[in-house]
């Protein structure tokens, strides 16, 4: 009697694949070298600015790479299929961690103090200030966007002279 797996291989090793690729973007974006997914949080219009919170993404994410695990690795090694049940409950979890309004949600913008910029900017900031920062980032070439990236130092310097510059259109 062969083992019973969740899904086919052919389809488990692109969603474990996708799922490492997801949380090993999201930890770049925690350690601070890709700075565009948050700046782009800074762009929206309207009452209430977003945040950026990583449980429902850490959930979402360890939730399909035990999901495909067990499936893309069924030949290989015998893994219990708790694994999966785990995996979809994690994705539900963040599923509905989503959902939530803001209020109840224990984390905030702080994410724990990383990444260091990100708290650094909205300290020192304002909204309007952080929304022209984010639309000058747009402006920036691929290359320029790699240095901030993977300098905090000159990126606060560029943040500050964008401030200084557009600071005369709003008085």
């Amino acid at each position: 009697m062969g083992t019973i797996t969740a899904i086919p291989p052919v389809v488990a090793w692109p969603l474990l694949l996708l799922a490492l690729g997801l949380l090993a973007r999201l930890t770049i974006i925690l350690v601070g070298m890709y700075k565009e997914p948050l700046l782009r949080l800074f762009e929206k219009y309207g009452d209430q600015e977003n945040q950026f919170h990583i449980l429902p993404r850490v959930l979402l994410y360890s939730g399909l790479l035990l999901y495909s695990l067990r499936s893309a690795l069924a030949g290989l090694i015998a893994i219990p299929s708790t694994v999966d049940l785990f995996g979809i409950l994690l994705m539900i979890c963040g599923y509905f961690y989503t959902r939530f309004p803001d209020e109840w949600k224990v984390q905030k913008v702080a994410i724990g103090g990383l990444p260091t910029w990100y708290v650094e900017l909205r300290a020192r900031t304002t909204r309007e200030e952080r929304r022209r920062i984010a639309y000058m980032w747009l402006r920036l070439p691929f290359r320029t966007r790699l240095l901030y990236n993977a300098n905090n130092r000159a990126f606060f310097l560029w943040a500050d002279l964008v401030i200084m510059a557009t600071l005369q259109f709003s008085e």
